[in-house]
C-alpha cells in the first residue's frame, strides 16, 4: 500500500482522524457488543477459529450430499419471528444434521470433530448462496452480516502536511444494518479532541439510497448531515435529518407525486455519536461510531453509500462544493 498517508503528521482534524480507518484496514460492523462469556482477544480468536472450522466441514458436507445440501436447519423448522420478509437464503447451521443419501453420515463428528464451545454463546449461520459462515446473536433476524466497504481519498499525500479527506462508506441492501463501528488508532498520533464551542461544524455528510430502495423505488433519493462538535470533550455528533432529502424523481416527492418521506416523521432527526479515546505515549487509541438506529429494523432496505468530507451540502446535488 505504500507509505502510510499520516506516519508522524500531527495535530489531525477529526475528519483526518477518521481517514485512519481505511489506513490501518480495520473496518468492523458490529451488529452487537461483546459475545457475554468471551473476552476481547478471546473473542476474536475463538470466533475465527471456529468459523474457519465450521466452514471447511460445511463445504465438505455439501459436496458429499446428494442433492447437494448444506447442513442446515430448514425453514420449515425455523422460528416465524426470525425469517425476514424476503428469504435471503440465510440458515442456521444444524451440527446434527445427516448427509440425504447415507443418514448414518453426520455433520458432528463425521465432518466437524466437535460442536464448537462458542455455539454456547452464539448462533452459527451459512449464507448458502455463496456458503459464507458468520456467526449472530440467536433470535436475531436470518440476515447477512454486513460486509461494508470504506474507501479514502486525501487531497493530499505530502508527508506532514495536514491534509483534507473524504470517507466513503458504502453498505448494501439486505445486510445487517451498521449499529457500532469501532476502530484501534495506532500510538504516535496527535489529535485534538476538544473545541472551544458545541456546534463547531468538522465535516459534512452527502448520503444516497440507491435505487432499489422501498420509499421511491427505481428513483436515487439523496439526504445530508453534519458533523459537529459537542459540549464534552472527545465526543462528537453527526447529524441527519432522512427527511430532508430529494430524490431523481422530483426534489421532495416521490415519483408517484407523494412527498417523500423517507423516516416516519418523529425518527427523521437522528444523532449518531463519535467517541475518540486519544492515544497517549505508547498507547494505541480507539475511535467509536454508534449509530442511532430509531425504529429502524436489522437489515438494510435499500442499498446506502455515505460521502463523508469538508464543503457545504446543497440538496438535490450529489457532490461537494
Amino acid at each position: 500500500m505504500g507509505q502510510p498517508l499520516f506516519r508522524g503528521q500531527k495535530g489531525f482534524t477529526l475528519i483526518e482522524l477518521l481517514a485512519v480507518m481505511a489506513i490501518l484496514g480495520i473496518l468492523a460492523a458490529l451488529v452487537a457488543g461483546s459475545i457475554v462469556g468471551l473476552g476481547s482477544q478471546g473473542q476474536s480468536t475463538r470466533l475465527d477459529g471456529d468459523r474457519d472450522s465450521i466452514a471447511k466441514a460445511a463445504n465438505r458436507f455439501f459436496v458429499e450430499s446428494f442433492p447437494e445440501t448444506y447442513p442446515v436447519v430448514s425453514l420449515d423448522d425455523t422460528d416465524d419471528s426470525v425469517e425476514p420478509d424476503t428469504d435471503l437464503n440465510v440458515r442456521v447451521i444444524d451440527f446434527t444434521a445427516r448427509l440425504p443419501q447415507d443418514p448414518t453420515k453426520k455433520f458432528v463428528p463425521d465432518f466437524l470433530g466437535d460442536i464448537p464451545n462458542s455455539s454456547a454463546l452464539v448462533e452459527w449461520r451459512i449464507d448458502t448462496d455463496s456458503g459464507n459462515v458468520f456467526f449472530a446473536n440467536a433470535g436475531s433476524l436470518l440476515i447477512k452480516p454486513s460486509n461494508n466497504r470504506l474507501d479514502i481519498e486525501a487531497a493530499t499525500r505530502e508527508p506532514g502536511v495536514a491534509s483534507d479527506h473524504t470517507l466513503e462508506l458504502s453498505m448494501a441492501k439486505d445486510e445487517s444494518a451498521l449499529k457500532i463501528l469501532k476502530v484501534s488508532v495506532p500510538a504516535g498520533y496527535s489529535m485534538a479532541g476538544r473545541f472551544d464551542t458545541a456546534g463547531t461544524l468538522l465535516g459534512v455528510l452527502n448520503a444516497t439510497l440507491a435505487t432499489d430502495n422501498e420509499v421511491d423505488p427505481g428513483n436515487t433519493i439523496h439526504f445530508g448531515g453534519v458533523l459537529i462538535s459537542t459540549a464534552e470533550a472527545n465526543e462528537f455528533n453527526l447529524v441527519v435529518d432522512y427527511n430532508d432529502s430529494v430524490s431523481t424523481s422530483g426534489s421532495g416527492t416521490a415519483g408517484d407525486g407523494t412527498t417523500l418521506e423517507y423516516k416516519g416523521s418523529t425518527d427523521a432527526v437522528r444523532f449518531h455519536t463519535v467517541t475518540l479515546t486519544p492515544p497517549a505515549g505508547d498507547s494505541g487509541g480507539e475511535l467509536t461510531l454508534e449509530v442511532d438506529l430509531g425504529d429502524d429494523g436489522e437489515q438494510n432496505l435499500a442499498t446506502e453509500n455515505w460521502e463523508l468530507g469538508t464543503g457545504n451540502w446543497e440538496l438535490g446535488t450529489d457532490h461537494f462544493r
